[in-house]
């Protein structure tokens, strides 16, 4: 069984005056009981009369419940210049998403409900995590993304405007100087 589940225990007895079954169930009556252990246990079941008692074992084995998969965050991050359409999935069927965009970490009762696509406008680190009752909750998944500037520098402000150079004079041509006769 898997922890939180039941298990039955069913029996046949002929000539028994008590029943009992060990691990804190206590006496019983009749063909059967219902037991739900957190972990593996090996439950003895005694019938006693008045020559004496026998006993007969049988293990109920609980395995952990399995972990959800951690979500997937698409585009796993990066650079956006305007706006940045974000999708989250996880393959665990049946498991719901919380996501934060806040640098929060979402658990399964902190952020919001993943529903569709959503959209960034800023710089933003978005973490996520999947969760589903019966099962262990995923593993935070966590991406950045860094809006970038389209203009090649943003409005500048505080620098030193460029001052105008004024082009070199142009050298005159070199005249060779004339030949001397004599």
């Amino acid at each position: 069984i898997t922890t939180g589940e039941s298990s039955s225990l069913s029996w046949s007895v002929t000539g028994a005056t008590s029943l009992s079954i060990n691990q804190g169930v206590g006496t019983v009556t009749g063909t059967g009981t219902s037991v739900s252990p957190t972990t593996t246990t090996i439950y003895t079941l005694t019938a006693t009369n008045a020559t004496g008692s026998t006993a007969s074992a049988a293990t109920v084995t609980v395995v952990p419940p399995g972990t959800v998969v951690t979500p997937s965050i698409s585009p796993n991050g990066g650079t956006f210049t305007s706006t940045q359409s974000v999708t989250l999935s996880t393959t665990t069927s049946g498991a719901t998403i919380r996501y934060t965009t806040d640098g929060t970490t979402p658990t399964s009762s902190v952020g919001t409900v993943y529903a569709s696509a959503f959209t960034l406008s800023s710089t933003t680190t978005v973490k996520a995590i999947a969760y589903k009752l019966g099962m262990n909750d995923s593993v935070v998944a966590s991406a950045t993304f860094t809006k970038t500037s389209t203009s090649g520098g943003g409005s500048g402000g505080g620098g030193t405007p460029p001052t105008p150079t004024t082009p070199p004079s142009p050298i005159p041509p070199t005249v060779p100087p004339a030949p001397i006769v004599v």
